[in-house]
């Protein structure tokens, strides 16, 4: 009898918040397509910052990020990124090639946005189901009051969320800026008929630079909309610089040919 209760325990268990968060994601993942906006102000005169995102399940990815009074347009898939510039879409590689963005409008968003910068905005890119599942494993305990799933992040976690990948501006990771001392943060998320409709991320800390301290407190904010009937719009130019480089698919049958072994007569 003692077994078969052991046995049962499992099953009987009941799941907790940080599994209702993940089934959420899971489910908002699985949607066709869906929006997003993230929203975080501005701190001590400095611009706050925006993104209107919308992705599909193949990964695709638009993406308008606004920083102050810089916009910038991306369009994200598989690690690659295309740039909206103006003298037209460019590849993070050519980008990277130029030394040099020139990408985004409203004076300079190129400077921001260089090659460096695109390439590692596509490499850490993360679609808000993906980002969400991230944050339950980032968190120490999640708990439930009322319609809200929050709690506490592990210090690595808000480490991390303060940083944005810790490399100075340039994209030099060997010129590393020093990471932030006392980092803290705290996590909330909000799910609506099964599916993660919203979720809040709060991170403080403290970075030494030059000798003087400074301290950031920010709050970044995703709310998610229109599963299923989001309509992505890529441009030609944009889908072509995700796929260049690629062998089109005629080239990889020559190529296909040509790799196999003759057969003897």
């Amino acid at each position: 009898m003692l077994a078969f209760t052991l046995a049962l325990t499992p099953l009987l268990r009941a799941e907790g918040p940080a599994d209702d968060v993940k089934a959420a994601a899971k489910k908002l993942a699985e949607s066709a397509n869906y929006s997003w906006t993230t929203s975080s102000p501005g701190q001590e005169g400095r611009g706050g910052m925006s993104i209107e995102g919308k992705t599909d399940k193949s990964g695709m990815a638009c993406i308008k990020s606004t920083f102050g009074d810089r916009s910038t347009e991306l369009v994200i898939k598989s690690g690659k990124v295309a740039v909206k510039t103006e003298e037209g879409w460019k590849s993070g590689e050519e980008l990277t090639a130029a030394g040099a963005g020139g990408a985004g409008s409203g004076g300079g968003g190129g400077r921001r946005f260089g090659g460096g910068f695109a390439a590692r905005m596509a490499q850490n890119f993360k679609a808000p189901a993906t980002e969400a599942e991230t944050l339950v494993t980032g968190a120490k305990e999640l708990k439930k009051d009322g319609n809200i799933i929050s709690g506490e992040l592990t210090e690595e976690t808000a480490k991390q969320r303060l940083s944005f990948g810790g490399a100075r501006r340039g994209g030099d990771s060997n010129n590393a800026a020093p990471g932030p001392a006392n980092a803290k943060g705290s996590v909330k998320f909000w799910i609506k008929d099964g599916v993660l409709a919203k979720y809040e991320v709060s991170v403080s800390g403290t970075f030494e630079r030059n000798g003087e301290s400074r301290d950031i407190n920010r709050i970044t904010t995703t709310e998610i909309k229109d599963a299923g009937t989001t309509k992505l719009e890529i441009p030609s130019e944009a889908s072509a610089k995700l796929t260049s480089g690629e062998a089109k698919p005629e080239e990889k049958k020559t190529e296909e040919k040509k790799a196999e072994p003759k057969k003897e007569a």
